[in-house]
Parts: C-alpha cells; structure tokens; sequence
C-alpha cells in the first residue's frame, strides 16, 4: 500500500498533474486569453466555456482523488480474499479502469450540481436585493444592515445546500470499492452504496470525524518531533555557517519525509476505511463478490513484497535527492532584504485619510518606495483619485463618483471620518497628486472600473493626457483589477509599465501581456512567483500590514509589498537588512517550521527554498 501511494504520487508528480493543467489551460484558452481573473471570472463561469472548463476540472480533481483510493481499496480486497496485489499491479489495474472514475466522477458532478443550483439562485437574488446597490468595499468594511440581510439569507441557504450535500456524500460513500471490487457500473454503484450506507449516517459520520482528528493530530505531532529536535540542534549551529548549511539540509530532508510518511499514512487510512465501511455493510450472504455473481476480481498472484518494498525504495530516495538538490545554494535562494520594494496603499493611509493629498505627504515621509492610488473618471470627464465608486465610506454620501463633476466632489470632505486634524480635506484629481509626488516617490495608479464594466478607453486617455501633461511616466506604472483596462494601456502607451491584480484568477496569468503582477498573498504560489520570474517580471502582494510578513515574502521572492501601514513596514525592513547570512538561514528555517505545517486538506507541507535563485 505505501509502494502504491509513493507510485501514485510520482505518477501524479510526472505525468498525471501536468495533463490535468494542460487540459484545463487549453479550455480557457478557447476565450482568447491564457487567465481571467477578478470582475471578469464571473462573466467566464457563467459562459458556456466556463460551465464546461469547472465541469472538467471538478470532474479531474476527483479522478486524481479516486485514482489515489482506488489502488489501495484494490490492494486491501486482494489481501482480504488471500491474493496478494503488488502496487505496480493496482496501479496498472487502476489505470484500466480509469474511463469508469470518470463516468463516475462525471455523474457525481451533474447531482451535486443540481444540488447546488437553487443555493446559488438564492445567493445571487440575495446580492440583487441587498447588496447591488451598495459599492462592495464599504459593504464589506462599513456592515451596514443590508450586509447582514444579505449575509443572513446566503448563510441559511448553504447550509441547507451544504447539509443535504454532506447527506448525499454519506449516501455514495461506499461507491467507490462497490464499482472497483465489484464491477459494476458508476450508476449501478451509486444505487448500491445508497443501499449499503443507509440507517448508517452518524456512524459513518462519526468514523470520518475520527479519521480527519487523527489525520489532523498526526501531522501536528510530526510537526512538533522536527521542532523538539530541530531546535536545540539549530542553536548549537548559529555560530558557523558551514555548520548552518548541512545541518538545515538534513533537517529539510528528515522533515519532508515524515511529513510525507505522514501523507501516505492518511491516505492509506481513508481508503481502508471506505473498504471496511463497505464490506461491513454487504448484505448477509454476498460477502464474496464471486457469490454476488458480479464476478470475481482478477488479481494475479503477486511476486511478494520485492516490487513494493523497492518502490518505496524508489520513492524515499527520490525525495532524499530532491531535498539535497535544494539544499545546493540554499543561501543564494533566500531573498535580499535590500532588493524588495515598499509601496504605501492608497497613500500613507494609516497617518492620513487615503487617496488625498495629506495621504501622499505622509507616504513620502513614511521612506516607502512608491504609492498606490485609485483613479476614476468623474462625469465631467476629470480623473479623481478615489477609491469606492460612491461616497458613503469616506463622507456617508451615497451619490456615485461617475455622477458627480469634480467640482462637485470638491465640495465633500474626505478628512472628517478619518480625524480632526484633517477636517477639509478633499478628493484630488490626478493632475494634483502627480504635482504633489513630483519626483520624490513612484506612483503605481489603479484604474478603477465602475461596475458596469464600461470602455476603459475614455478612462486610459484621460490619465494618459494627465501624464503627459506632467511629464510623468517615467515615474509611474498603471495597474487595475480588469485585464481589458490594462491592455488598452499597453495599446495606447506601450513603454508604460503595466500590472494586473489579481484577486482569483483561472489559468496562467504569466502568459498575459504584462510587465508584473500584483496578487493577494493567497494567490502569491511558489508556482506563480516562478513562472513571473521567468518572464522576467516582479510580483507585488497586497495589503499586507502585519510586519513579521514581510521577511516571509522576501524569502520567497516577492519583489513589492502594498501596505497600508508604510512606516512599519520599512522599520521591519532595516531591520531584515541588519542581519547577517547565518541569522537570515536560521530565521528562514525557523518560520518555515510554523508558517509550512501539515494539514489533511494540504498534505506534506515542510520547508522548502523560493523557486527563484537570486544572485548576489
């Protein structure tokens, strides 16, 4: 069983991850573009395509997911009736019956998604009752009622949604081994399981909870062995590097494969208990599938523990040699402190109200390296730095900024709601912020969209001629939420930088016609940091106002950080500065032990270098 999992896992690893990628970037690739992301995805989900691309991607998911089970559920079956399977059997057989876990993961999918629909109609009327009429980042900061009317609503109806998902999860537990050991088909064993399972709900219940403490208590002891052990051994290394270097190699390497012992483990678990709860609850008499008359389950006779035992083999040295190959260089993967960028967000907005004037003052005295501001076009055509698309957040005004000429919004105070010391403060437009920053910070300028999602092209002019007028792009980049707005930008002005941002996104946004990318910190994988690299493109994270963050996302490449708490996050930044080379490896291992734990909805965590070596 452990042979199966490791050949599972290096399969996964090779060949069956990737083909799943390539089918699903091949899918969005039929829009004419490599990603969608933000306002744009739920154009792309609700589209044909987007309906056929999540169709084949759950479908896929749980293919991988059954095709990890089934090998296992096969080698236990063989073991029960006194013939023996070898992994590379199971896998063989697995693959072989691979057409049937898709069938059964296709028809899983169109269930649940019948399920699903009536929650999803209940949770799109919601947001038309309560929350369309409201700008989304005041709905979500400010809570008033209508938030929580909306959110009452959507609450009752997942979990109904979810209740009679999980009822029906417990209904088809057992199909899985019921299509593998018994042949029938996915239909056939979804009606069988249905049969077998029920009376059963809170036992089954119960067994699962089991399983996902122990799964979530074995990991976290794993986790604390390589701490309890780890440490001291890291103590006594902190005078030499030489010492530093083999040491954390090694404990990189004893940590990845207990926390992959501990994957396997888990994995193994599950299956048996699908197994167990299956055979269990065979109806008297059909114990024995031959009996059954589905006909007995070919399982040559296997050639004894030599094959699994040199599979595990296998795959044990294969992370043993991985590990070590990460350790080469390991100092020269560490990011630099000195290199990573502080970008103040909508201005120093933790010292002044944000997007004014007093905001940018405060940025350029807080020492960051760039401010990000928000630009929209007011209905007079002038670009007003603002952020929401009304007025209720910053001055309880609910009139929208697309409604209003700019010397109307000068009329407003934007400083009242943030303290008296800034009681008149107004919205700028963008002529005056470019005047105000001159050369002494950068300016990163959002383009917002309003929702209707409208031409960017009257937008992107007006903020072009405003740099134009100020002589201003070489101290600028544009950026927005919307790729279509960016990529007029690029038409219009092709040396100006440019950079999506990225809230989700589905596909590869590194294939985009960009200069960088600013991502939320969930979206900031090791994969994407890698392929932005390659490209030879920065990647920003926002917001980011926790400074024991930042030596985090400098170690793993990130080349800016949007913060709304500058001056914080420059002081952390000297002070990541003033550590030597050893102190910056111990320090990089140290939060790799608590910042990369093993979870059962993650598997093997463990520390790992940045994809991205950087010279030094």
């Amino acid at each position: 069983m452990i042979g199966y999992e490791l050949l599972f896992r290096m399969a996964s690893f090779a060949f069956l991850g990737p083909a799943v990628t390539l089918i699903l970037r091949a899918l969005i690739a039929r829009t004419g573009r490599y990603a969608v992301g933000n306002t744009e995805l739920l154009d792309f989900i609700l589209s044909p395509m987007g309906v056929a691309t999540g169709a084949v991607a759950t479908v896929l998911t749980f293919f991988l997911a059954a095709f990890q089970l089934s090998g296992v559920i096969l080698i236990a079956e063989g073991r029960s009736r006194g013939r023996p399977r070898s992994a590379s059997n199971a896998f063989v057989e697995v693959l072989r019956r691979s057409p049937e876990l898709l069938r059964l993961g296709l028809i899983l999918f169109v269930r649940f998604s019948l399920v699903l629909l009536p929650g999803l109609t209940v949770v799109w009327l919601a947001y038309w009752a309560f929350w369309s009429r409201y700008d989304l980042y005041f709905l979500t900061t400010s809570r008033p009622p209508a938030f929580w009317f909306g959110v009452a609503v959507s609450g009752i109806a997942s979990v109904v949604v979810g209740g009679i998902s999980v009822r029906l999860l417990l209904r088809w537990l057992v199909s899985l081994p019921v299509l593998l050991i018994e042949r029938r088909g996915p239909q056939d064993a979804l009606r069988v399981s249905a049969s077998r399972t029920r009376g059963r709900p809170w036992r089954n219940v119960t067994i699962l909870a089991a399983w996902l403490l122990g799964a979530w208590l074995l990991g976290l002891s794993a986790t604390g062995l390589i701490r309890l052990v780890g440490e001291p051994m890291l103590a006594r290394a902190s005078g030499s590097l030489a010492t530093a270097i083999p040491l954390i190699g090694t404990l990189m390497t004893v940590h990845v494969l207990l926390l992959v012992g501990v994957d396997v483990v888990v994995g193994i678990a599950l299956a048996l208990i699908l197994f167990r709860i299956d055979r269990e609850a065979l109806e008297p008499g059909t114990a024995d599938p031959e009996s059954a008359g589905v006909g007995p389950t070919k399982a040559p006779a296997s050639s004894g523990g030599l094959g699994s035992r040199r599979t595990v083999l296998a795959g044990v040295l294969a992370v043993v040699i991985l590990s070590a190959l990460s350790c080469l260089g390991i100092l020269d993967t560490i990011g630099d402190p000195t290199t990573v960028t502080i970008t103040a967000h909508r201005g120093d907005s933790s010292s002044a109200p944000e997007n004014t004037l007093a905001a940018i003052r405060a940025a350029i005295d807080s020492g960051a390296d760039a401010a990000e501001i928000d630009v929209q076009l007011c209905a007079d055509g002038v670009v007003a730095v603002v952020h929401d698309e009304d007025l209720r957040r910053v001055a309880g005004d609910p009139r929208r900024i697309v409604e209003l000429d700019f010397e109307e919004l000068r009329r407003i105070d934007v400083g009242r709601w943030f303290g008296p010391d800034f009681l008149g403060e107004r919205i700028p437009s963008l002529d005056e912020v470019l005047d105000e920053a001159g050369d002494r910070i950068t300016l990163n300028i959002e383009l917002k969209m309003p929702r209707e999602r409208a031409d960017p092209t009257p937008l992107v002019t007006a903020v072009l001629d405003a740099l134009d007028r100020k002589r201003a792009r070489g101290r600028c980049v544009v950026s927005s939420l919307s790729y279509e707005a960016v990529a007029e930008v690029r038409r219009q002005a092709p040396g100006l930088p440019i950079g999506f941002i990225i809230f989700k996104a589905l596909g590869d946004p590194t294939r985009l016609d960009l200069d960088f990318l600013s991502v939320r910190e969930s979206v900031a994988t090791d994969d994407l940091i890698a392929g932005a690299r390659r490209r030879g493109w920065p990647v920003h994270v926002w917001t980011v106002n926790d400074p024991g963050r930042l030596a985090s996302l400098v170690d793993r490449g990130i080349a800016d950080v949007l913060t709304s708490d500058p001056r914080t996050m420059v002081a952390r930044r000297a002070e990541l500065k003033g550590l030597d080379d050893i102190d910056r490896l111990l320090f990089w291992y140290r939060r790799a032990l608590i910042e990369r734990p093993w979870s059962p909805f993650n598997g093997a965590g463990g520390p790992r270098p940045p994809p991205v070596a950087r010279p030094r």
